[in-house]
């Protein structure tokens, strides 16, 4: 049976340009607003965000959320980092929380016209001590992931997606979307830099 092909809800084209480079498939696009609830939780958020996206297309859809967890801040603020970002920028949060091990999480839910899945990529590192780099957008200048000694922002675009959460995620989707480029991809790399096992079945 046939696939049908899902559709990225996103205003940003740069995302959707990642998405498909990743997946090495076909998606269509839409930008539609939709409510975010107000958690910590990035899970939470994408469940809301995946129903809304689904019940305003009535096609496949596929959503997408990302928390920064600060360990000197218990974990905070997690998915509401854009709140937080607006109110303290990079600086500040550079200045209040620099060195602070930290963990960004990337969740991807996808509706396939019966069912929600859900794929998630995390990776640990620190907050930067003082913002570092010009590329990415948001708080990429103020993580730097673990194995490397500059921000996200200092890297490149090849460089980011070999230790980005929203790579380890979109690995995950494209076992479903795109099996037979999964089957090509050398498996046993992705196990030993992300430390997860990403041939599993498990979506989470």
């Amino acid at each position: 049976m046939t696939r049908e092909t899902p559709v990225l809800i996103t205003g940003n084209s740069n995302k959707v340009r990642a998405f498909t480079t990743i997946l090495g498939c076909e998606l269509k696009n839409r930008s539609i607003n939709l409510t975010e609830i107000q958690s910590t939780e990035v899970l939470k958020v994408v469940e809301r965000k995946l129903l809304d996206a689904h019940e305003a297309v009535g096609e496949p859809v596929i959503v997408e959320d990302t928390g920064l967890h600060i360990g000197y801040i218990n974990q905070f603020p997690g998915a509401l980092i854009k709140d937080y970002y607006k109110c303290l920028k990079s600086e500040g949060i550079a200045m209040a929380h620099g060195t602070s091990p930290a963990t960004a999480i990337t969740i991807i839910g996808y509706h396939d016209g019966s069912q929600m899945h859900f794929y998630e990529g995390s990776v640990k590192g620190k907050i930067a001590s003082i913002p570092a780099g010009k590329n990415g957008f948001g708080w990429d200048n103020i993580f730097i992931p673990d194995g490397h000694n500059k921000t996200f922002a200092e890297m490149t675009i090849v460089e980011k997606n070999k230790c980005s959460m929203r790579t380890i995620a979109l690995i995950k989707l494209m076992k479903v979307l795109n099996p037979a480029k999964y089957k090509e991809l050398e498996v046993k790399h992705f196990v030993n830099t992300y430390g997860v096992d990403i041939t599993s079945n498990s979506s989470m």
